[in-house]
């Protein structure tokens, strides 16, 4: 992951300060394929990031599968 804004690192940082959190972070689906950008005021929870994002996933799976049944 590259250190510094990326294409939306704009959007990223301007959310975290309308919404007053620490971490932001921006996935996007495009045509050109998935990307991300990560705005943050605490370096240091980019340690916890990874973490966040895999129970975050399995949060989305489960909630598929329930909607599946």
């Amino acid at each position: 992951m590259p250190i510094g804004p990326g294409k939306y690192g704009a959007n990223a940082e301007q959310l975290l300060r309308q919404v007053g959190g620490s971490l932001c972070v921006i996935i996007l689906i495009g045509d050109d394929g998935p990307s991300f950008d990560i705005a943050t005021t605490n370096m240091a929870q980019l340690a916890v990031l990874p973490t966040i994002l895999r129970a975050t996933a399995e949060k989305v799976e489960a909630d598929l599968q329930l909607k599946k049944h």
